[in-house]
């Protein structure tokens, strides 16, 4: 698997391309991030994940690394920012696919709600500095990792409410 170039945080806000999505969640931010942070939560709501393994100690937060499968891509994934209920982001480390030089992903919870209604607003972003190969491609990639997010957050809300 090709090893991407590890990023920190900062690149959420430098990153040649960047994708966001946000989504209102009729839950606390508490009851988010405990589903967001669970591993073994993804495959249940993250569209198209069929396995989401630790390889260290999840809870160790920061420094923590996981390996996802989505459709036929695998990826391993570092830990670089574990805000309790409000900030979660992670490194690309490997892909079996080279479709990105470095990468970082983020979501990010805000409460938005009241106490009677609590609601929060869940944001992805997605920082992406492209591989050569992939830069003509780069939109239709772009369009459909929104698509699959905007997917994802509904059935996040729906698991949670549920």
């Amino acid at each position: 698997m090709p090893d991407l170039i590890l990023v920190d945080a900062s690149f959420a806000n430098s990153a040649p391309r960047r994708i966001e999505v946000e989504h209102r969640v009729a839950a606390t931010t508490a009851e988010v991030w405990k589903v967001i942070v669970d591993n073994s939560t993804w495959t249940s709501w993250f569209d198209g994940m069929s396995s989401c393994e630790p390889t260290s100690d999840p809870e160790s937060g920061v420094g923590a690394s996981r390996r996802v499968k989505v459709g036929p891509m695998q990826l391993d994934e570092q830990f670089t920012t574990w805000e309790e209920e409000s900030r979660w982001s992670f490194t690309v480390t490997r892909t079996s696919v080279p479709f990105a030089k470095r990468m970082l992903e983020q979501i990010e919870l805000t409460a938005i709600g009241t106490t009677d209604q609590p609601r929060t607003m869940v944001r992805y972003t997605g920082a992406i500095e492209p591989h050569p190969l992939t830069k003509l491609i780069f939109p239709l990639l772009a369009h459909q990792l929104k698509a699959t997010w905007r997917t994802s957050f509904a059935n996040l809300d729906k698991m949670i409410t549920a």
